[in-house]
């Protein structure tokens, strides 16, 4: 009798356990047959009491390129399954990405060429109205050079080769792991800075998109995540007024709360580091306008 109760307590142990484990793979569609739970679409157990907002999302990557990676770069993901696009939207941002997300393939597209500096996009292929295909043929046709990793459940290898042949970079198909999807953006993001050039300048000021670091003269400059992006998006329109809404576009989510100061405090922090004990100031405040780096005596 104290054997069973012993055995029966440890499969009980055993299998709170597995329960309360996360997932670790992002689910697959499961368009008409069939339906995912909640806690399957957050990619988290469900014996932990809290439900899926509450819970914390670790960040995935522990590997040396997180040290340079494109922390605070901007991302488009057009995924019309709403689990799907909160659990991928959460993970980039809990790894500092901003993300816009587009449901359908025509909203995306507008996103897209509505002159937002994305530096990736993520398409599903199967989309509503406009097919992810089609969306990757007319940004290409359009001249637009960012980078597309694409998402699909499709697995025939000719289904892939429409994609790639469509324009895209690279294909994930589902389900996947996000530590892999966070890999492949790394990869396509950097693939891009080879592209565009890793290193801005303006005057003395020095930035290496690559390692994250800013440089004034011979003084090294240490940014937080918000602070590479701030700047990096003055330095791209160094001499161009830059109003706050286009600086809350590119440096921060759709979700943004445009009623806070946070703009303003970033600001005051860069020209604190950047300006600082510097007599030739590069960050100018345009009154009724925004902001703007160099140009101005």
């Amino acid at each position: 009798m104290l054997i069973n109760t012993a055995l029966c307590l440890r499969l009980l142990t055993t299998r709170r356990r597995r329960e309360s484990s996360p997932a670790r793979r992002v689910p697959g569609h499961q368009r008409g047959g069939g339906s995912t739970t909640s806690a399957d679409a957050e990619g988290f157990g469900s014996c932990d009491g809290r439900s899926p907002k509450e819970r914390p999302l670790a960040r995935v990557s522990k590997i040396p390129w997180q040290i340079y990676t494109c922390q605070s770069m901007r991302i488009l993901l057009v995924e019309d399954e709403h689990k799907m696009a909160s659990l991928i939207a959460r993970a980039l941002r809990e790894n500092a990405y901003a993300v816009d997300v587009a449901e359908t393939g025509e909203k995306g597209l507008q996103l897209a060429e509505d002159n937002n500096p994305y530096d990736l996009i993520l398409l599903d292929v199967r989309l509503p109205q406009m097919s992810g295909i089609e969306v990757c043929t007319r940004l290409r046709q359009a001249g637009s050079l960012t980078p597309i990793l694409m998402l699909t459940a499709r697995t025939l290898v000719e289904q892939r080769v429409e994609g790639l042949d469509a324009g895209a970079d690279d294909y994930l198909t589902k389900p996947f792991s996000l530590a892999e999807l966070l890999a492949r953006v790394r990869a396509l993001i950097r693939r891009g800075f080879a592209k565009s050039g890793a290193v801005l300048r303006y005057s003395d000021l020095e930035l290496d998109r690559h390692r994250r670091r800013g440089r004034r003269g011979p003084k090294t400059i240490q940014l937080t995540a918000k602070e590479f992006s701030l700047l990096e998006f003055l330095m791209l329109r160094a001499l161009e007024p830059v109003t706050r809404s286009e600086i809350i576009e590119h440096v921060w989510d759709c979700d943004f709360d445009t009623g806070t100061n946070l703009v303003e405090v970033y600001i005051s922090r860069l020209r604190q580091k950047v300006d600082q004990d510097h007599p030739t100031k590069l960050i100018h405040t345009l009154r009724g306008v925004g902001y703007q780096l160099g140009g101005l005596t």
